[in-house]
């Protein structure tokens, strides 16, 4: 075994003042052996004591007890990359930035999407991708993450059968009917048809012990209405206008 060892033995020595790396094992619960660091550093030689023994002492503690240490333990010290590369880096935010450029989440394309829906909030994203030259992902990333909106669902209620009707001109025979609606309807009211049902999503949630602390919360809510919320009630008045006229004054959805 010795004559095995001697062929691939490599006689090694050092001066003193250089530096080198002790090979000191350490074990941590929960993390593999083989990926922990197993040399640490750097040592300056102070004294060979022998042809395997060096007498080494820490570089940055001179005053720190020396140690003697086998030659087959230590190694020539090389400065970590990464001490020389962040040295003089302050935060974090002075680190280049991996990946790519962004190219069309830019934002001068989030500027106009937020423009045009303050415009009219009543758009579709496909046409409004279609219109922007974007794909319907970045569009719908721009709205949801960046503007943090969301869009609107239309949901389509359920339309009385006939069997329905029947029983309820039967039972409740003072029902309004739709072509005796008064002239003041709230679908033509803007209070009514949209910042109605937003003030009761916000105000009639909890108990109000009185008036007053009834009318207040609707004061405060009212104030804290969004303009997006005000500017998207009028736009849909011209159209709930045009609808009445082409039914004639009559019902229309």
């Amino acid at each position: 075994m010795k004559k095995n060892y001697d062929k691939k033995h490599m006689e090694r020595s050092y001066k003193p003042g250089e530096l080198v790396a002790v090979w000191t094992p350490i074990r941590k619960i929960g993390k593999c052996e083989k990926l922990l660091r197993k040399y640490f550093g750097p040592y300056r030689i102070f004294k060979k004591m022998s042809s395997v023994n060096y007498l080494i002492e820490p570089k940055d503690n001179p005053g720190q007890d020396p140690l003697i240490v086998h030659v087959s333990r230590i190694k020539p010290y090389y400065e970590r990359m990464d001490e020389v590369i962040y040295e003089d880096v302050g935060t974090i935010d002075d680190l280049e930035i991996s990946g790519r450029p962004r190219v069309q989440r830019t934002q001068a394309a989030i500027k106009a999407i937020r423009e045009r829906i303050r415009r009219n909030p009543r758009r579709k994203q496909k046409i409004l991708a279609k219109q922007m030259n974007l794909a319907p992902r970045t569009v719908s990333r721009i709205i949801n993450e960046d503007l943090g909106l969301r869009a609107f669902k239309r949901r389509t209620g359920h339309l009385i059968t006939p069997a329905l009707r029947d029983i309820r001109r039967t039972n409740v025979p003072e029902f309004i009917k739709t072509n005796e609606w008064p002239s003041g309807s709230p679908d033509l009211n803007p209070l009514d048809y949209s910042l109605r049902a937003y003030l009761e999503e916000k105000v009639c949630y909890k108990i109000y012990h009185n008036f007053d602390q009834l009318k207040s919360a609707l004061v405060r809510a009212m104030k804290e209405i969004p303009l997006e919320k005000v500017r998207a009630a009028i736009d849909q008045w011209p159209e709930r206008l045009r609808s009445c006229v082409k039914n004639k004054e009559g019902h229309f959805e």
